[in-house]
């Protein structure tokens, strides 16, 4: 690790804020800075503020304080750089896309989730999984992925891969809305000739009743009334 590192450790809170980006450090760093402006101040601009012995005092039990978080951060500056080392688990990425190069989406969605709790900044495993979410059709998760991955400083070196897989995601769901707009114009082109078929059905079988309650000719009925009466004369 290169002693650069250790100079963020002087400031509390600090290397949180710098290496993971973590607005947790945010509250230290500021009190630290107010602490020793405060004495800063009172020690060489405004003495008369407070006692010399008091102030030399506070000043000792600032210093100890200091020297305590200083240690503090040393100590975790590891599991900021590199937390999946620091850990000491099982890196399990490689098992990750073994699994995805056979197929196993949700084996390998499993793999990855683990990584990324160890170390949430993982550039990889994100990528990766933003490829998972891609392959079992989950397009906005896939979405969202690549998006934590563009705002995270360790993703600049896999630009170009990001880049391949925002490409893939876009091409997928341009078609997926395609075949949603086309089924929709097949199911509109159909509903017309259904309607026209059901209207021609109506109006046939409107007709057909029709012919049904028609009445019988009445020039028959005229005709046959003749015959009825002279049929009746021969029988009386």
């Amino acid at each position: 690790m290169p002693l650069s590192h250790y100079v963020y450790c002087m400031w509390p809170g600090l290397p949180e804020i710098w290496f993971r980006g973590r607005m947790s450090g945010l509250p230290a760093a500021i009190c630290f800075a107010i602490a020793i402006n405060t004495l800063l101040v009172s020690r060489f601009i405004y003495p008369q503020w407070l006692e010399p012995l008091m102030v030399r005092s506070v000043c000792w039990a600032f210093v100890g304080i200091w020297v305590v978080l200083f240690v503090r951060a040393v100590r975790g500056l590891p599991m900021l750089l590199a937390p999946r080392h620091a850990s000491g688990e099982e890196d399990r990425y490689d098992a990750a896309r073994t699994e995805f190069l056979k197929g196993r989406w949700f084996e390998a969605e499993a793999l990855l989730v683990h990584c990324l709790e160890v170390d949430p900044r993982d550039a990889l495993s994100l990528l990766l999984l933003a490829s998972v979410y891609r392959k079992t059709d989950r397009f906005a998760a896939a979405a969202q992925t690549l998006d934590a991955l563009a705002a995270l400083e360790t993703g600049d070196a896999w630009w170009l891969e990001r880049d391949i897989e925002e490409r893939r995601l876009k091409r997928m769901v341009d078609d997926l809305v395609a075949q949603q707009e086309d089924s929709e114009a097949e199911e509109e082109s159909e509903s017309p000739a259904d309607s026209e078929g059901s209207q021609t059905a109506d109006a046939a079988k409107a007709s057909s009743s029709t012919e049904e309650n028609r009445p019988s000719d009445p020039t028959a009925e005229v005709a046959e009334s003749p015959q009825m009466a002279t049929a009746e004369g021969k029988s009386s």
